[in-house]
């Protein structure tokens, strides 16, 4: 008898309504705890089938749903008869915040947010929930990679025009700084103090075309006042040379150890 029964609730689980292509699962009427388990079959295996969000009768119980009759069906949490927002139903029979509420500056029943008006596009909508906003710096949000926003693009007032800190570090050339690199910076290019790379500073910097940096200005060592190599034969006099006069050839007045010729 189950058997049989169990076959007829799985051949009717996903029958084609007439028209359309709705389904209905039926389920037995559970009056013993026999037909109980036997209605759970039939449901499982509707499901099995494939039949979802549709009307299920299971067990007397209807749990279809028809918002705005007036009955508070199957998922339905109010319906006041209409599918009208703004009264304290909404058009899915779901809690909302009742008319009046919203604006008020009061976080009240259904609502995530209030800030005491109904505009849109201030972070709280006209219905008092979250709006996901697009990060603008200058808006007066911190959202994004910011870390400030002070409502202004102004450079230097503690919150620079990129909405970060003022400050060295914060990719922004600000008052008092040369460049500005963001917090990793590239020592050749900006300095972690930004400032722009000297000869002299220490660092050699390709950028700045330096052959070397020894940290200081003396001309008399192996690397000269202008961060450029002391090679005897070169051209150029340069740290302990007396002269140089681009070779490497004794006898001509400049000897091959840049030293004038006895």
């Amino acid at each position: 008898m189950a058997n049989a029964a169990h076959g007829a609730c799985e051949s009717r689980a996903c029958a084609h309504a007439a028209g359309g292509t709705r389904f209905a699962i039926l389920a037995p009427t559970m009056r013993s705890n026999a037909l109980s388990r036997l209605a759970f079959s039939c449901l499982i295996a509707a499901l099995a089938a494939g039949c979802h969000d549709i009307p299920l009768e299971l067990g007397g119980f209807d749990t279809s749903s028809h918002c705005g009759n007036g009955v508070r069906d199957f998922l339905e949490y109010c319906d006041d008869g209409n599918q009208r927002a703004g009264d304290g139903c909404s058009p899915t029979c779901q809690g909302e915040p009742a008319r009046g509420d919203c604006g008020n500056g009061r976080i009240d029943r259904f609502e995530l947010c209030d800030d005491g008006n109904t505009r849109a596009g201030d972070g709280c909508s006209p219905t008092c929930t979250v709006e996901h906003l697009p990060d603008v710096c200058g808006d007066g949000r911190v959202s994004g990679s910011e870390s400030c926003d002070d409502r202004n693009l102004v450079d230097g007032d503690g919150c620079d025009s990129n909405c970060q800190v003022t400050g060295c570090g914060n990719s922004h050339v600000s008052a008092g700084e040369e460049c500005d690199d963001g917090p990793l910076p590239d020592p050749e290019v900006c300095s972690f103090d930004c400032t722009l790379p000297y000869c002299g500073d220490g660092r050699i910097s390709r950028t700045a075309s330096e052959e070397c940096d020894d940290g200081n200005q003396n001309d008399d060592d192996a690397c000269d006042t202008s961060c450029r190599l002391v090679i005897c034969g070169d051209g150029r006099v340069s740290g302990g040379e007396q002269c140089d006069d681009g070779n490497r050839v004794d006898g001509d007045g400049c000897e091959a150890s840049c030293r004038t010729s006895p």
